[in-house]
């Protein structure tokens, strides 16, 4: 490659043909070209995930649209184009930002339908944003922050597949088998309530309502099916299947609380990323290892910084609105 991308904004990057075939079609060839480039640039890994998301939230369609698809599409994108307020987000060039992700959205879908088009959806919820959306049998889908989900609408009839990367709480249509497909395994059932979480390297599932299955692809034959209040958590160290229950009345991220119980810091700084779009860079690497019983605070960043900081008597220093840095009194 000739160009000299580390002289490009989030939205060049996303509109570039090379880019994308790596984004999108996983290609070996581009994997291993942009793998070395970050190696290279870690400085630029920011840059990468803000264009990837830009890449993965534009959808298109090779055949017209039946009616009822296209007043789905529409909810959607009404979902994906929702004002969400966000205050970290720093207020200055932000008519200039916008202008420049059309003109890249508008670049980036062309380029996809002559290099691509093969008819997939993917939908995306951004840092600080919680979306809903209905899958083509009215199935609906909750994404928490930082998530993304895929599926073919063409093949939607022969085939109720979702691809999963991050956490999403799904409210699925009784019928055939309805599968969530992830890096580190798989959930199918036929019409539940369930949640899948996969960030940081997760693959958690709770079952709500109805029944469960799930099948690990790192540990091969081994499945489980869970009832309503089982838990299963594929651990990220021992690669062992960790089973348990929990309250069925508790309060979890879809109605607005998010809750942890003995988490490591890591995982609820990690999150706190996600929920709010900030970055939190932690000095002593000791303390990410600590474990954390709480709450995070919905839409407030400072409360919740408290909430999580005091008990562990940790301090926190906004260097930019969007940057945070915590390190032990």
């Amino acid at each position: 490659m000739s160009q000299d991308y580390t002289k490009y904004d989030a939205v060049e990057l996303a509109g570039d043909a090379w880019f994308m075939q790596w984004v999108v079609e996983d290609d070996p060839e581009a994997n291993q070209f942009w793998q070395d480039w970050l190696k290279a640039h870690p400085d630029r890994q920011s840059t990468v995930d803000e264009a990837s998301r830009l890449v993965k939230a534009i959808s298109f369609k090779e055949t017209p649209a039946e009616e009822n698809t296209i007043q789905r599409l529409w909810q959607n994108i009404d979902t994906l184009t929702e004002e969400t307020p966000v205050i970290t987000k720093p207020a200055k060039s932000g008519m200039i930002r916008w202008l420049g992700y059309v003109a890249a959205a508008a670049s980036v879908a062309l380029v996809l339908f002559f290099v691509f088009g093969r008819g997939a959806t993917t939908v995306v919820a951004e840092y600080a944003e919680q979306r809903t959306i209905l899958l083509p049998d009215d199935s609906e889908v909750k994404l928490n922050a930082g998530t993304t989900i895929s599926f073919d609408e063409k093949k939607w009839e022969e085939e109720r597949i979702v691809h999963l990367d991050g956490e999403a709480f799904f409210q699925v249509k009784k019928g055939q088998t309805f599968s969530v497909h992830t890096d580190r395994g798989t959930v199918e059932v036929l019409g539940t309530s369930f949640n899948v979480n996969t960030h940081d390297g997760r693959f958690d599932v709770a079952c709500y309502t109805g029944q469960v299955q799930v099948a690990s692809k790192e540990l091969l034959d081994t499945s489980a099916i869970l009832d309503p209040g089982d838990r299963l958590r594929l651990d990220r160290d021992q690669q062992q299947m960790q089973a348990d229950t929990f309250d069925l009345q508790r309060a979890y991220w879809v109605s607005g609380s998010i809750e942890f119980e003995s988490t490591a810091l890591s995982d609820v700084f990690a999150e706190m990323e996600r929920q709010f779009d900030v970055e939190i860079e932690v000095r002593e690497s000791r303390i990410l290892a600590e474990s954390y019983t709480g709450f995070l605070v919905k839409g407030n960043l400072d409360s919740t910084l408290y909430a999580v900081c005091w008990p562990k008597q940790l301090k926190w220093n906004k260097e930019t609105p969007r940057r945070i840095l915590i390190e032990q009194q």
